[in-house]
């Protein structure tokens, strides 16, 4: 049987190792190409040095920079002014006479500020305090709704109720405000039969063992009502 001499070589192994080892050779002889998509890859590296950033400069060399005189910028917005009227300058007491007016304005309404002696001296309103008080525990004996600002006057005659029974009185605001107070004083000013502030002693016991309550004896506590109605 004759040999066909045209067919190919089939190649050895040692054909095969030397084509890798001649492409492994070309590779690293050959030389190294630059990203074609570098700045993709890494972002704009280029560094503005000139470019301000946002906010003032506190530390560093430059943060005096931040206050320098700017005249182009270092002025109000005219179209937020407020320049079409003239406004003087007024002294001290001008200003406390406009204020006063302004005082005499709002106590004609029926309002009372709590901050007017951050104004004023105590002695200012000495004279204006009872009466806003007493508007005040009137409107409340009345059913109208007290303010913030309104202050309660103490009532003398607790006995009337306006036409209101004693239900809805002691309900109020202004009768409440005076039965609480008058039971505060009489248990702070009761004295027994040995000369002693037998309540004020109960409320110190009460707090110094932690307790919540004392006992109020009801015949004594009777003649705060005989001394308000006598």
């Amino acid at each position: 049987m004759s040999q066909n001499t045209d067919s190919p070589i089939p190649p050895t192994p040692s054909d095969v190792d030397n084509e890798d080892q001649r492409e492994i050779r070309e590779a690293l002889e050959s030389p190294v190409g630059e990203f074609e998509n570098a700045e993709e890859l890494l972002g704009d590296m280029t560094v503005h040095e000139d470019e301000d950033e946002e906010g003032e400069e506190l530390f560093g060399d430059n943060m005096e920079n931040d206050y320098r005189p700017i005249p182009e910028l270092d002025r109000y917005d005219e179209a937020v002014l407020d320049d079409e009227d003239d406004y003087s300058v007024i002294s001290a007491s001008e200003r406390r006479a406009a204020e006063e007016e302004m005082r005499r304005r709002d106590r004609a309404l029926g309002i009372v500020r709590d901050d007017r002696e951050l104004l004023y001296d105590r002695s200012d309103d000495e004279d204006d305090i009872p009466r806003a008080k007493r508007r005040a525990a009137e409107k409340a004996a009345m059913g109208g709704e007290l303010e913030d600002e309104e202050m309660v006057e103490s009532i003398e005659n607790l006995e009337d109720t306006k036409g209101h029974s004693t239900k809805e009185w002691v309900s109020m605001l202004a009768p409440r405000t005076e039965i609480t107070n008058r039971f505060k004083n009489f248990l702070r000013t009761f004295v027994d039969d040995n000369g002693h502030l037998r309540y004020r002693e109960r409320i110190k016991r009460m707090c110094e063992q932690n307790q919540s309550s004392f006992t109020v004896s009801y015949p004594e506590a009777r003649l705060l009502l005989i001394k308000s109605c006598p």
